[in-house]
C-alpha cells in the first residue's frame, strides 16, 4: 500500500468516533460506558476515557484533544 492509499482504518470501527478523530482525537469508545477517548491521536499510554458530553465537545470542534 502506497502512502497516498494510507487511511486510519479506526475510520470505520464501530468502536471508534470519527468526527473526534477528524478533530485530531484518539477517538476510542469504551463500548460498554458509551464513555470516549479525547487524547490526541496516537497517544502513548493507555485512553483517557471521558463523558459523551466531552467527546461531542471535541467531535464538534468546540474542544482541543488532550496531549499526548
Amino acid at each position: 500500500m502506497i502512502a497516498s492509499e494510507t487511511k486510519r482504518l479506526e475510520r470505520h470501527n464501530a468502536s471508534a468516533d470519527e468526527r473526534a478523530i477528524a478533530h485530531g482525537a484518539c477517538g476510542q469508545k469504551h463500548l460498554p460506558t458509551g464513555r470516549g477517548c479525547i487524547r490526541v491521536v496516537n497517544h502513548s499510554g493507555s485512553c483517557d476515557f471521558r463523558s459523551a458530553d466531552e467527546m461531542k465537545a471535541v467531535a464538534d470542534g468546540h474542544a482541543q484533544p488532550l496531549p499526548g
